[in-house]
């Protein structure tokens, strides 16, 4: 996960404060933009796009295993590399020390069917120094191309894109998915930290406060930072083809409450249901309480929530971000590196 050396790198995206005549002039906005203009300004102050993991695997030419195993052995030896927890799937495992972070290598799969070398890292706890070690050392351990030859031939098999909301705290906003998918959630001390859409064995998504993840491990950051996190498997896609990624984050809204319920809802034989509602929210979060409802009843209340979607969160403004991204990131040809 992405510690504060990752401000070093950022691609920040500046949200504009919304104006007065905005707020007092809700009657001439589309019904949709209607409730947007009920908030209070946006307590979010920059949003920041980045890389949090990434696994790549490859097959090495059979002319390359000899260089591989003897490169390895020489940097052992020589202290460039330091022996990893054993693997069930491999038979070498080391660490590359990234300055910030650490890489795992793993290489001489030990079933015919695994790929013959994985490389897991962070990009953005590494940083422009880590990264730049890496390469070097790629250069070493593959004398046939380096990092250039597994960003062309690798496979990424997992990869994590964050998007960091500064100033925001996990009440500010419900999420509202497309569908209504497996969610759970995770409260520590009676407040909301994590939000899991999807199993971990799939494409999940992933919501959680950073700030205080980063404060039970002693190192607080110096506001709050709330994170969603895709974590994405089995892409089909070399690193250097990652620019051709979709946008991950088009399956959700970022939503305020209503601050009443439906049309047509607000009634002395209906309202309770609203408070009822907003209960189940505060205690399964938005996704779960509306699986609960009828489905004339979810579809009635999605599309009232759907209404007060915050304007700070637009996933394509967001997402044209990634080609800088992955410059910043270092996961694009070395030749394109930021000086």
């Amino acid at each position: 996960m992405l510690d504060t050396t990752s401000r070093r790198c950022p691609v920040l995206i500046k949200i504009p404060k919304p104006s007065n005549k905005a707020k007092t002039s809700a009657k001439t906005l589309p019904p949709s933009a209607a409730g947007k203009a009920l908030e209070d300004e946006s307590p979010i102050e920059s949003i920041n796009l980045l890389v949090d993991k990434i696994a790549i695997t490859a097959k090495v030419p059979f002319s390359g295993l000899g260089a591989i195993h003897a490169a390895f052995d020489k940097m052992t030896g020589a202290g460039l590399l330091k022996p990893a927890a054993p693997s069930t799937s491999y038979a070498l495992v080391q660490l590359i020390a990234l300055g910030n972070d650490e890489a795992h290598i793993s290489f001489g799969p030990k079933k015919p069917y695994f790929p013959d070398l994985r490389l897991e890292f962070n990009p953005a706890k590494a940083g422009p120094v880590g990264m730049s070690i890496l390469r070097e050392v790629l250069n070493l351990l593959l004398p046939f191309g380096g990092w250039d030859w597994l960003a062309k031939k690798g496979n990424v098999s997992r990869l994590d894109v964050a998007a960091d909301l500064y100033g925001a705290r996990m009440h500010h906003f419900h999420l509202l998915p497309q569908q209504v998918l497996v969610t759970r959630t995770y409260e520590k001390a009676g407040k909301l930290k994590t939000i899991y859409v999807g199993g971990p064995k799939g494409n999940q998504l992933t919501v959680y406060s950073k700030s205080a993840q980063m404060a039970e491990n002693k190192t607080p950051l110096p506001g709050p930072v709330v994170r969603i996190e895709r974590r994405l498997k089995k892409l089909g896609l070399s690193p250097s083809q990652l620019i051709e990624l979709e946008n991950p984050f088009f399956k959700f809204s970022i939503v305020a409450t209503p601050p009443g319920p439906p049309p047509g809802e607000d009634t002395p034989q209906k309202r309770y249901i609203w408070s009822l509602f907003l209960d189940s929210v505060a205690r399964r979060t938005l996704g779960p309480a509306l699986k609960l409802l009828t489905p004339s009843k979810m579809t009635v209340y999605r599309k009232h929530f759907k209404g007060y979607e915050q304007p700070w969160w637009d996933s394509e403004h967001v997402w044209a971000q990634w080609p800088e991204t992955l410059k910043k990131m270092r996961l694009v040809s070395t030749k394109d590196w930021p000086a």
